[in-house]
């Protein structure tokens, strides 16, 4: 895989002694250029700690062990807050169920995941979506549904 490209987001807190717990799994609802503006303004107040784009290019916009501000409320396992516990991969896509997750951007999203598990020993199960923390259960009057299309049971098995 080819090193993340370096774009440091000003959307994150600083976090000693962070424990990365998850990686969590999202749609940008966008296009790249768009999603990469978006998450460079400090107004945004959004952030990943990857983002990758339809080519498989992969920018890294926060380290991780900072809090990247990609969860918003969220609930897993009994703990709230998944942006103080996991790393944050938002794939640009649509998020309407019919723009379609390219090839060389599923590749890469498996590949960074890989290595992101492997550094912090996760297992497969630890890798979720972002409706899988902050659907209707938590998020009752805006439940996300990202990443739409994208089976998380499938890509779990690619891991």
């Amino acid at each position: 895989m080819i090193p993340p490209t370096w774009r440091p987001s000003p959307n994150f807190k600083t976090q000693p002694h962070r424990r990365v717990d998850a990686v969590l799994l999202h749609a940008t609802a966008g296009n790249f250029d768009g999603d990469l503006a978006w998450c460079l303004d400090p107004a945004s107040k959004v952030s990943y700690h990857y983002l990758i784009n339809k080519a498989g290019l992969v920018v890294q916009l926060v380290k991780e062990d900072n809090r990247a501000w990609h969860a918003g409320m969220s609930r897993w396992n009994g703990r709230w807050d998944l942006n103080s516990w996991s790393v944050g991969v938002g794939l640009s896509n649509l998020n309407d169920g019919k723009d379609p997750y390219s090839i060389p951007q599923i590749v890469a999203a498996v590949e960074l995941i890989r290595q992101i598990c492997s550094r912090y020993a996760l297992l497969q199960d630890q890798v979720l979506g972002h409706y899988e923390v902050s659907g209707p259960d938590v998020r009752p009057q805006h439940p996300k549904t990202d990443p739409l299309g994208l089976s998380m049971e499938l890509f779990r098995k690619l891991l």
